[in-house]
């Protein structure tokens, strides 16, 4: 029977193998020019894993060295991970150019918060700084991602799928690593294999997700039901956008940008 390090061994040499897939298909459909964050995170998934690969071959799993660099590589995910929710608050946004400009202020406000919050409640214990830090980046992402889901619905902004199904990866990644690192925090000595399977298994899935959903075609075709006469749907719409032109000029106007003429 496998141990939880030859599971180890085989998921995270599966979701190498997912990664560059994913990175491959961006590539040749030249999605990364929409997605560059995106692309940039996934390049960066990659060489976590050829950086670690190395860096356990050349000392041992549980050399000192070797933990710094495992966590300085996967802070530096974290927060290309908090720059793919900024850019899709960007696809949904960044349209409206006042309400963009509120929202790329409250991100920013948001990580000032999250880096003060880690190292104060930490003190002077570096792997508490490093998992305080994870675990604030990640549920600023989380609340990120809710926050902006829920605006778009209550504003009637419809996402596509393969937007809206990067922000449900990404939800489900965060949450789950929040609680991950509760368990970690309270169990580090006997929950570390169990953390290193349980974070591979999350991930690889998300990465399968995010492969299945950009493989997709771009403009799918909606089920066409009776159409509305030209008067009624003249009526109609101006009345769906109303709430949100009308707080995109309020912005606007507060943070002196212009609005996009719509």
């Amino acid at each position: 029977m496998l141990g939880i390090a030859e599971i180890d061994n085989y998921l995270w040499a599966a979701s190498v193998v997912a990664e560059l897939a994913l990175l491959s298909s961006l590539i040749v459909r030249r999605d990364y020019r929409e997605y560059p964050a995106f692309f940039t995170y996934i390049l960066g998934a990659v060489l976590q894993a050829v950086i670690l690969f190395a860096t356990y071959r050349h000392w041992s799993y549980s050399s000192l060295i070797s933990w710094r660099i495992a966590w300085i590589t996967q802070i530096s995910l974290v927060v290309l991970r908090a720059l793919v929710v900024t850019e899709i608050c960007h696809h949904l946004l960044g349209r409206y150019r006042g309400v963009w400009a509120l929202a790329w202020r409250i991100l920013l406000t948001s990580a000032g918060i999250v880096l003060l919050y880690a190292i104060g409640a930490s003190g002077h214990n570096t792997l508490l700084i490093l998992t305080n830090l994870q675990r604030a980046l990640e549920l600023a992402i989380a609340s990120t991602i809710v926050i902006l889901f829920v605006f778009a619905r209550y504003y009637e902004i419809v996402p596509d799928n393969a937007i809206r199904t990067l922000g449900l990866g990404f939800l489900l990644l965060s949450c789950f690593a929040v609680l991950n690192d509760t368990f970690l925090e309270r169990f580090v000595d006997r929950y570390v294999p169990l953390w290193t399977l349980l974070d591979l298994l999350a991930f690889c899935g998300c990465v399968v997700i995010w492969g299945w959903a950009l493989r997709q075609p771009r403009a799918e075709k909606v089920h066409e039901g009776p159409l509305l006469s030209p008067d009624v749907y003249a009526a109609f719409v101006p009345e769906v956008n109303l709430r949100l032109r009308s707080l995109n000029e309020r912005l606007s106007s507060f943070w002196k940008v212009e609005a996009e003429q719509r």
